[in-house]
C-alpha cells in the first residue's frame, strides 16, 4: 500500500495487531531526510518494540521535475545515498 506518510500508517497498524511484524516497503530516501526518518522509526520501535521494519529505497521515485518538487529544488546525487 503507497501512502505519504508511512510512519503515521504503520503506528495505526502496530497498534492494531498484537504478534506480528508492521513496517515500510520502501522510505524514498530522495523524498525526506535520513535523520529524521531514523528519528521516527526509532520513536516507533520504542513503542512496539522488535515489531517495526523499516525498508528504504533509493529511487529517486518520478520524473526529474516531481523529484525537484518533491525536495524543493534541492539537487542530490543518487551516489550520496549510501552515505
Amino acid at each position: 500500500m503507497a501512502d505519504p506518510s508511512p510512519e503515521v500508517l504503520i503506528s495505526h497498524i502496530a497498534s492494531s495487531i498484537n504478534s506480528i511484524r508492521a513496517g515500510s516497503g520502501g522510505v524514498l530516501l530522495p523524498q525526506y531526510r535520513p535523520y529524521k526518518i531514523a528519528e521516527n522509526f526509532k520513536v516507533l520501535e520504542a513503542l512496539f518494540p522488535k515489531r517495526i521494519d523499516l525498508g528504504i529505497g533509493s529511487s529517486p521515485g518520478g520524473s526529474a521535475d516531481t523529484r525537484l518538487a518533491l525536495t524543493d529544488d534541492v539537487r542530490k546525487s543518487l551516489n550520496e545515498f549510501p552515505r
